[in-house]
């Protein structure tokens, strides 16, 4: 009996000795001229309970001093960050295509958050609860929300889109999330374009991404990302993860005649990657959603066509604009039928 006691005590101990695997995630940060920003949105990182967060960086060509702040931080924490770019500004979809490619190489189990570098994560158990519901129910991605901070609190008039469009996602996360498994297959999912674009609303084990055209507005084809997942799951509208920092901009700034090419040149790419692999029952969302997306930038277009500080952007510019828009709309209505 003593025997068998001891040899009891021994594989019991050696048991909880063993390493348990833990998921590994990768936080992947595409940065630009954000060197004021960096290091609270990376101490949000660093500050995670769970030790196997990696955050993966790709400097995107800054000219300020980002780069010296992410050396900084990567000499004091090695195992923690690694930081990538190239010498010459390539674009925020090359920036994205590189640090997927970089976390594949890195590890292709790993679960993937994205994070700006001008937001930051709010809780320290973040990474922890998104694991814990991506295991729960076995989804392939989780929705989650966030919250807003104006850098200039009177620029209230730059967040009408971003609200709406936070409003019809939380919807979809609560309907989600109150359900009696928590997870759906993206074809029995009719609100999935509901959700918003913003990639880093999304967390994601490694599936298969769809590849935007290299130009502003990748975040649109990412969202076909979500018809290559097998289930889906969400967090809470009243756990926001996420802090947003809204940069200070006027509704009619930082707007060029290609802003508006670029948002129907992705949008195209999306209907493409939806419809070539088939996803007939996805039509009439998709179809509301390019409906959205387009009316929502129709909408800005009007206003910058008044306006004197864009003289690139006319009447013609809108004209042009809204004939492209209905061929996207109208290519998304016949294929496949």
């Amino acid at each position: 009996m003593f025997l068998v006691k001891k040899y009891f005590i021994f594989y019991t101990a050696l048991f909880f000795s063993l390493p348990i695997f833990v998921q590994p995630v990768h936080v992947l940060m595409p940065v630009y001229n954000s060197e004021q920003y960096l290091p609270q949105s990376i101490d949000s990182v660093l500050m995670q309970e769970s030790d196997d967060v990696v955050l993966i960086v790709y400097d995107d060509g800054s000219t300020d001093h980002s780069r010296t702040v992410l050396e900084s931080y990567a000499k004091r924490y090695p195992s923690k960050i690694t930081y990538f770019g190239m010498g010459e500004n390539r674009g925020i979809a090359h920036a994205r295509e590189a640090l997927l490619r970089a976390s594949f190489t890195r590890d292709e189990t790993a679960f993937i958050l994205w994070l700006d570098s001008d937001d930051c994560f709010t809780s320290k158990t973040f990474v922890t609860r998104f694991v814990d519901q991506m295991e729960k129910t076995g989804a392939d991605v989780c929705l989650f929300t966030f919250d807003v901070v104006l850098e200039n609190p009177s620029d209230k008039a730059n967040l009408a889109g971003l609200l709406d469009e936070k409003h019809g996602h939380e919807e979809v996360l609560d309907a989600l999330f109150k359900s009696e498994s928590q997870v759906v297959s993206p074809s029995n999912m009719n609100e999935l374009m509901n959700v918003s674009t913003l990639g880093w609303t999304k967390g994601y084990r490694q599936i298969h991404w769809p590849h935007p055209e290299d130009c502003c507005y990748e975040d649109f084809v990412y969202m076909a990302a979500l018809f290559n997942a097998d289930a889906i799951t969400a967090l809470p509208s009243t756990y926001k993860p996420i802090q947003h920092l809204r940069r200070a901009q006027s509704t009619t700034g930082r707007r060029t005649a290609k802003t508006f090419q670029d948002v129907l040149t992705q949008l195209e790419k999306c209907v493409h990657e939806i419809l070539v692999k088939k996803r007939i029952e996805q039509k009439r969302t998709l179809i509301a959603f390019l409906q959205r997306k387009i009316a929502q930038y129709e909408a800005l277009l009007q206003q910058l066509v008044s306006s004197t500080e864009h003289p690139d952007i006319t009447e013609d510019t809108l004209t042009e604009y809204r004939f492209k828009a209905a061929e996207i709309i109208s290519r998304a209505s016949q294929e496949h039928e």
